[in-house]
């Protein structure tokens, strides 16, 4: 990749307003992924120093500022005690500590990789993202319909809420990509998300309304929210795994993961 001309702004003003007169200008996360294509960048925007690398926290919400790591995600006490520490988890599974010092949760995010360990987390929480021009999207209209023009995200803020949650990354290595993901959260609600299908993440959301309406949860409610998860998560196969492999996974970790947080 050649990068034609590099610009390092003080203000998020400034940022947006270089990103919005050259159509070809590009945001820098971490750069991971940018940086091993093999096109050109006619304009590279880089955040630092701006301060979109803190997470915060009030009564009712955490803020994940954009340039946050993966690093300080997985380290930071606030994401590890956030239901079970799902967040923490998930960052913490992401290749090796030297990845996770570059790596950012809004290069992440933006990125909408299918083999993303991020997101199906972000999705089984409260989450909306905050842009500067657009301001307030929530997470699951940012994946369904992208945004209609370039911007600048700000932060991830995700509603605080009592509850528990779990993630399962299935790999063949700790430095590998998921065969799958499973993450489940249960607040005053069910949610449940996979990922790596090889597709972008997917909810269960007939599993979730079976989950809800139980009276208690049991092995049969289980096992019928894993049947209508089966159902209507699509998978599919790729170098690393079959469809049929995916389907074993599946249903093995997602009734793993409901008996964890029941």
């Amino acid at each position: 990749m050649r990068i034609n001309e590099l610009i390092q702004p003080t203000s998020i003003e400034e940022a947006y307003a270089l990103l919005q007169e050259h159509e070809e200008a590009k945001i820098a996360g971490g750069m991971l992924w940018m940086r091993l294509g093999q096109h050109d960048v006619e304009r590279l925007i880089v955040l630092d120093g701006l301060g979109l690398d803190t997470i915060t926290e009030t009564n009712d919400d955490i803020s994940i500022g954009a340039m946050v790591t993966l690093r300080q995600l997985e380290t930071n006490p606030i994401i590890q005690t956030h239901l079970n520490g799902i967040l923490s988890r998930a960052a913490g599974s992401i290749m090796g500590v030297q990845v996770r010092n570059l790596a950012t949760i809004g290069g992440s995010v933006v990125g909408n990789y299918s083999f993303s360990d991020i997101i199906p987390v972000l999705a089984v929480m409260d989450t909306t993202l905050v842009f500067h021009h657009q301001g307030e999207v929530p997470l699951d209209l940012f994946l369904s319909k992208r945004l209609s023009e370039p911007d600048i995200l700000l932060a991830i803020r995700i509603r605080k809420q009592e509850g528990r949650g779990t993630v399962h990354k299935i790999s063949r290595t700790e430095l590998d990509f998921a065969l799958l993901n499973v993450a489940v959260t249960h607040t005053d609600r069910w949610r449940i998300a996979i990922g790596s299908r090889p597709a972008g993440a997917a909810m269960a959301t007939n599993a979730m309304a079976h989950l809800d309406q139980a009276d208690r949860i049991d092995d049969q409610i289980i096992a019928t929210a894993v049947e209508l998860a089966m159902e209507e998560i699509k998978l599919s196969s790729n170098a690393k795994a079959s469809q049929a492999y995916r389907r074993d996974l599946l249903s093995a970790h997602l009734r793993r993961a409901l008996n964890e947080v029941k």
